[in-house]
């Protein structure tokens, strides 16, 4: 028989978590790959348990990910758990589980960036989406005879899963015109990511695009 988590915690213990947690789920769910040899689901439920085992209790995300779930997009917690809850989840919003975790774990962290350090969780997810965007493009490093294509399915999942471009925390991170870029790029990403092609490489216009965006960025 395996293990069998559970999410009973006590009422006064609900919503508790240090910035020491918010700083490693925000690096986990922007980074995964550094935690888990691969991105998929089991592997981020493991570490996610582990996780809050090993914090005793203290720290809850995983409930916090089912209410808000449930209060927001009611999606009722069911015998699958919150894993069952983001398939759901998933399925509406048209993306793999995931993207979908990655967005949901985002916004069960974004309620703490208005009481805790805000302006250094900003930053973070600043200089992870200007890396994202610098990737756009292909190149070729001196030593190698292949050009390198960072642009592709998984580049689009996890852009797709942290860019909360709705959200007032994410849009207060930018200048009016980078924000206007930014969800220019969403809007063509979206739209490279609705037609399921199976070899990705970056048009014309999300060249230009970036390009735009790292002159606003200089400037």
């Amino acid at each position: 028989m395996g293990i069998v988590y559970t999410n009973v915690r006590h009422k006064q213990e609900k919503e508790k978590m240090t910035n020491r947690d918010i700083k490693i789920m925000l690096h986990f769910i922007t980074k995964t790959e550094m935690f888990a040899s691969k991105d998929e689901a089991e592997n981020i439920i493991s570490f996610v348990h582990g996780y809050e085992i090993g914090r005793n209790g203290k720290c809850d995300f995983s409930n916090q990910i089912s209410e808000i779930l449930e209060k927001e997009f009611h999606l009722k917690k069911r015998a699958t758990g919150w894993k069952g809850q983001i398939i759901e989840f998933g399925k509406k919003k048209k993306i793999n589980w995931e993207t979908a975790f990655k967005q949901i774990g985002l916004k069960v962290l974004s309620k703490y960036f208005l009481k805790k350090s805000k302006n250094k969780y900003q930053k973070i997810i600043k200089l992870i989406i200007q890396s994202k965007i610098n990737q756009i493009e292909i190149v070729k490093f001196e030593n190698q005879k292949r050009e390198i294509n960072r642009f592709g399915r998984r580049w689009i999942n996890k852009w797709i899963g942290i860019v909360a471009i709705k959200e007032k925390w994410f849009q207060e991170i930018w200048t009016d015109k980078e924000l206007e870029i930014i969800s220019k790029l969403n809007k063509e990403i979206v739209m490279i990511e609705n037609k399921k092609q199976e070899n990705i490489v970056a048009n014309k216009k999300l060249l230009h695009l970036m390009n735009e965006f790292k002159k606003e960025a200089c400037s």
